[in-house]
């Protein structure tokens, strides 16, 4: 399979970013360090090139009716302007893909899919679309370059570019115009600090990029690759797809309640299985998913065992990693929501490793 490159492929190379194979895409793990790219994200802010993501277009009279029979969340309640998380189930209510939607007007909606699931995600989505007239889906996906620009001083920076961002709250955004192209500036994104992702045309954002890596010198900026946006969503206790959720796995077994709205007039893929789960337990999660803290310097990685004390096994750790922040071994982890001891065991290849249960996220954003 031919590798992809976004837009800004010959700008990473030109930084000196590390490249490497990531979900089909030719992307930058890192350019001046992992620890440094996570830091200056942390304290001042950091620059990523998240062109890789997918993104759907749907369009027309019948598009909140199809979304609410495809999203768990309530997508009548995401006003113009407006930014929702959701997620896909199918009919077994295991995660087809966890995503962003964005309106755009009163029937156009924007949907941001993992890059891993862009392909599979598109084909689910037009089949379910079959059943509605007065309905457009597009793959968009080669149309639009998208950068994430994070940390405390993300904001003061993006307003020097677009200074129309300056009152836009969380989960919201502007279309604004840049340059003779139009630009959508939202107030998301996946690190656990302020800051905006911009999506824009491929003509336009090698200057984009360029315009907040000049102007951010004065404020620390550095450009990062994908090994800090890992240990910046792992701090921040962000599920990533693969890792937190699948298609196995129902969004009750990972303690993602918050993002089903049963009650809503349209149902939708999977309620009919998500329904009797709740039924059954009453509207408690089954798992929860937690932060583990290793009190060694042992590493935990994904699909390590979580024991109890007395070597029960009661969960597995979803991501692992040295915490910049913390300089600790960390860990998300699933695990059973009865335990309610404060330390467990993570089984680290054949040794057996203390870690205190802690509440994500491990960092808050400044």
């Amino acid at each position: 399979m031919t590798i992809q490159k976004t837009a800004l492929n010959e700008t990473h190379r030109k930084l000196g970013g590390k490249m490497v194979d990531f979900a089909g895409w030719d992307m930058p793990v890192e350019y001046s360090g992992l620890r440094l790219e996570h830091t200056a994200t942390r304290e001042a802010v950091g620059l990523f090139d998240v062109s890789h993501m997918g993104e759907v277009m749907v369009t027309g009279d019948d598009a909140i009716q199809f979304l609410q029979s495809i999203l768990t969340n309530d997508v009548s309640k995401c006003a113009i302007g407006q930014a929702q998380y959701n997620m896909m189930l199918n009919e077994s209510a295991g995660v087809i893909d966890d995503l962003i939607i964005y309106r755009m007007k009163e029937s156009q909606f924007l949907l941001v899919v993992n890059a891993s699931n862009k392909d599979k995600d598109f084909k689910w989505i037009l089949k379910q679309s079959e059943k509605f007239q007065k309905l457009t889906v597009e793959d968009q996906s080669g149309s639009w370059a998208q950068v994430a620009v994070q940390g405390p001083k993300a904001v003061e920076l993006v307003c020097e570019i677009f200074p129309e961002s300056s009152d836009i709250k969380k989960f919201r955004f502007k279309s604004l115009d840049l340059n003779g192209m139009n630009w959508v500036v939202a107030r998301t994104g996946y690190t656990g600090e302020d800051g905006f992702e911009i999506y824009g045309p491929n003509g336009g954002v090698v200057w984009v990029w360029e315009a907040l890596m000049d102007k951010g010198q004065k404020y620390g900026i550095l450009p990062c690759g994908l090994g800090a946006r890992n240990t910046l969503r792992i701090e921040a206790g962000l599920p990533l797809y693969g890792n937190e959720i699948n298609d196995q796995l129902k969004p009750l077994n990972i303690g993602m309640n918050w993002a089903l709205k049963t009650e809503k007039s349209a149902s939708f893929s999977g309620q009919k299985s998500l329904s009797e789960d709740l039924k059954l337990n009453k509207g408690d999660a089954l798992k929860k998913l937690t932060g583990l803290i290793s009190l060694e310097k042992a590493i935990p990685r994904d699909g390590y065992r979580v024991l109890s004390l007395d070597k029960t096994p009661i969960g597995v750790v979803t991501s692992g990693t040295l915490s910049p922040t913390l300089n600790q071994p960390i860990a998300m982890a699933l695990i059973d929501k009865s335990y309610s001891n404060e330390t467990c065991l993570i089984e680290v290849r054949k040794n057996l490793v203390e870690s205190k249960i802690v509440e994500l996220p491990f960092v808050s954003k400044k």
